[in-house]
């Protein structure tokens, strides 16, 4: 293959201008293309700033239609309450009448035809009020405790009481408030203004005028839809989140609309308005909008625009700016184009060449060219070639490999056969040993006891050695079991749906182990903040309870208490095996056991909790044992969410403790392999 580059290079001995013009041309030619993709990317850059300005061009509409809504709300409610202020001065004008004062007064001082002339007075008030007023519904008289007294309501609708709220209000000023008949489903503008004694105007009120109307009057005020566009409404909502006037959209949303959106929860739950939201309406449209609250008044007035509407200014903007970007991306899409013709093309070539040489096909890209391009499938062809070669150096060296591995694998079969043969025998040999040393074990006891018959100091002695070598080797049967369950993954933690007393272990623990310990003249003392030496409990010892597996638990204070019998010399002064439980922080109940033994060497304490591991590994030695007590109850205390360590100096002694999670361990893992 010749790429052109066999030719010039015997010239850069003897033609060094030429050469240095070539690659002149060659950078000039790379550098126009680069200029052309630095114009298509500021390009970009240009519609992005547009972008950022149409956006910030939306906050700004957002913040003054916001502004514009709030006042439009802030008007309207400003128009409904001069309206309702008259109404209020009639329920003022009335309530001063001598008629209904001297009524009132007449409660406590009577007077003859007070109330006649009081009927009268509400009567004539309520013919007047009839005939100008459509929204005009009642009126009523209370007297000082906001009982009705006289009413010009039909039979059947009338109201017993004012309420106590009402009252209050009214014993300060007159006052208007909407409220909602639940009976006759519709909302109410009520008027109540205090009636004082005549003369006496600054003394407590005797009773009160209330005067209801519907609030038809907001509704008319409502329905003018003046700079609210083509989309825009404004409603009023009571406190009960009830719609009260008319919708523009929605003919029967009156009294059966209920309003959950922004301005409405923020007025009723914090009193505030509301100078601009984006929500979804009742009408399930997306909308702009604003709120004027009056908690005294028991309603809010909402003004919203649908934001498609709102943001229309910004379309044509838009509209306009998409034209200019169409032309800018036709641009951008010719230099691509050339881009893609004189740089990306040789550079597919490439690519496509490179998959088949990464799919095991190592052949040379023919590109025959005089730039950066050119260089660089030279140097690609020159990798090829190298790699190829040492690609068959490596198959060489994978297929000697291949067949080592074909006979370790044969070897390692043949070796994980063997292991399980030797595990299997085991455990049956040690499930045959514990078939025969439970009845020995039970025999030996009942020797002791005295249950055949009493025995001479030296036979006790020899049924207490022989009842402590099968202690020894039922513990040495149980870890081989244990060991095996655990290397197969069999071996499960049961854990009780009651809890578990730690004192209750303890002691149990503390009676199993009596009888070797005893044989070697030592003593077992449980202690911890759990109980005392004389077994007298209270409140706190009962309360440290906790969820396990009770018999492995028993099985690692087992293996542990006969580790720290046969590491305690006989009979010795300070020979005594401490048991203790208390709690830790974070709901762990911590198990200790200490003797005060020949102790561990260092070098062995890092070696100690592994399967086989045993500190004296002579032929002589003294303690027996596998050597798999400690791994095993290191297994069960993990498995129960646990954790196992200990401390030990020479000639002193050493402890081992462990914890047990007070509730399940769910993250545990209750088949570790040791």
């Amino acid at each position: 293959m010749d790429l052109g580059l066999r030719d010039a290079k015997p010239s850069m001995t003897t033609e060094t201008p030429a050469t240095g013009s070539i690659n002149n041309s060659l950078g000039s030619s790379l550098h126009t293309k680069i200029v052309l993709l630095i114009m298509a990317i500021a390009l970009v850059s240009i519609v992005v700033l547009a972008a950022i300005s149409i956006e910030n061009g939306q906050q700004i509409l957002k913040k003054d239609v916001g502004q514009r809504l709030n006042v439009i709300a802030s008007d309207r409610m400003q128009a409904i309450k001069s309206v309702w202020n008259l109404r209020l001065e009639q329920a003022d004008v009335l309530a001063s009448d001598p008629k209904v004062q001297t009524f009132l007064a007449s409660i406590y001082a009577p007077t003859s035809g007070a109330k006649d002339a009081a009927v009268q007075a509400i009567s004539e008030f309520d013919r007047l009020t009839r005939t100008k007023d459509t929204t005009y519904l009642a009126v009523r008289i209370a007297d000082a405790g906001g009982n009705i007294l006289v009413s010009t309501e039909k039979s059947g609708n009338e109201k017993a009481a004012l309420s106590q709220e009402m009252i209050r209000r009214a014993s300060i000023a007159p006052f208007y408030t909407i409220t909602f008949d639940k009976e006759l489903q519709i909302a109410l503008l009520e008027t109540v203004a205090p009636v004082h004694r005549p003369a006496d105007s600054g003394s407590a009120p005797i009773g009160f005028v209330s005067i209801v109307r519907e609030p038809q009057t907001a509704n008319s005020i409502l329905t003018n839809k003046l700079f609210l566009g083509d989309t825009g409404e404004l409603y009023l909502v009571s406190e009960n989140g009830l719609m009260i006037t008319d919708s523009r959209f929605a003919s029967d949303a009156r009294y059966r609309q209920t309003i959950e959106a922004p301005p409405v929860q923020q007025c009723f739950d914090n009193g505030a308005d509301v100078v601009g939201a984006l929500y979804t309406n009742y009408r399930g449209a997306t909308v702009f909008g604003a709120s004027n609250c009056d908690k005294n008044l028991g309603a809010v007035l909402v003004s919203e625009v649908e934001r498609d509407e709102m943001f229309s200014p910004l379309r044509v903007l838009q509209y306009e700016f998409l034209s200019i970007a169409g032309v800018i991306i036709a641009a951008a899409g010719a230099s691509a184009f050339f881009l893609s013709q004189s740089i990306l093309k040789p550079l597919q070539r490439l690519r496509m060449t490179m998959r088949k040489v990464q799919a095991g096909d190592f052949e040379k890209v023919d590109i025959a060219r005089r730039d950066e391009i050119g260089e660089l499938a030279a140097s690609f062809n020159a990798m090829v070639e190298e790699i190829g070669i040492k690609t068959k150096k490596i198959h060489l060296k994978n297929d000697i490999l291949s067949f080592m591995a074909s006979r370790l694998e044969v070897q390692a079969d043949e070796l994980k056969k063997i292991d399980r043969e030797k595990e299997e025998y085991a455990s049956v040999v040690a499930h045959e040993l514990k078939t025969f040393l439970v009845p020995i074990i039970g025999y030996s006891e009942l020797l002791l006891d005295g249950t055949f018959g009493k025995l001479e100091q030296i036979q006790k002695e020899k049924v207490l050695i022989m009842l402590e070598r099968a202690w020894s080797l039922l513990y040495l049967t149980q870890n081989v079991l244990d060991a095996r369950l655990l290397e197969t993954k069999a071996l499960k933690m049961n854990i009780a749906k009651e809890p578990v007393s730690a004192m209750t272990l303890l002691k149990e623990c503390k009676e199993r182990a009596l009888p070797l310990a005893r044989s070697r003249n030592l003593k077992i003392v449980v202690t911890g903040d759990v109980n005392d030496d004389n077994d007298n409990h209270d409140d706190g010892a009962k309360q440290l309870m906790l969820y396990c597996d009770s018999q492995k638990v028993l099985q690692v204070l087992d293996n542990l208490v006969n580790n720290a019998i046969k590491a305690t010399s006989p009979g010795s002064k300070n020979g005594a095996i401490r048991l203790r439980a208390e709690k830790m922080y974070g709901d762990e109940v911590l198990f200790s056991v200490k003797d005060s033994g020949r102790g561990i060497p260092p070098e062995m304490q890092p070696h100690l909790l592994r399967k086989f591991y045993e500190l004296d590994k002579s032929l002589t030695r003294q303690a027996g044992g596998s050597g798999l007590g400690l791994a095993i109850s290191r297994g069960i205390v993990e498995a129960h969410g646990g954790r196992i360590w200990f401390d030990s100096i020479p000639d002193v002694g050493s402890s081992f403790y462990f914890t047990i999670p007070m509730t399940p361990d769910t993250k545990a893992n209750p088949n570790k392999i040791l």
